[in-house]
């Protein structure tokens, strides 16, 4: 019996960029395939504290705590939220640009 694919519900989501596949009866997200985020001037950085999570800063930063996975893209971390190492310097996207990749 084909396992129905989940539906995304989320525009922020970043199951939007992966396919859902099926094996043996299991069914997977792909890893997802995210766009390139150009630099731009008006980037910020932020130095990671003890304390942080990515999630967090996504919330302080980009004021949606949903979009710590741009952030774990761009600097090129692979982690889950709660693996945020402190001293860690973080690049956050002017929010144009995110806009412009992301939110179109």
């Amino acid at each position: 019996m084909a396992i129905q694919k989940p539906k995304v519900t989320r525009k922020e989501s970043r199951l939007n960029y992966a396919e859902f596949m099926e094996e043996d009866g299991i069914g997977f997200w792909t890893r997802p395939e995210l766009p390139e985020v150009p630099f731009d001037n008006d980037d910020q950085y932020y130095m990671a504290k003890n304390e942080d999570r990515i999630d967090s800063i996504s919330r302080a930063k980009l004021q949606n705590d949903r979009k710590w996975w741009i952030l774990a893209h761009v600097n090129s971390l692979n982690l889950l939220p709660n693996e945020l190492n402190p001293s860690l310097k973080l690049r956050i996207p002017f929010y144009r640009t995110i806009w412009d990749v992301f939110d179109k």
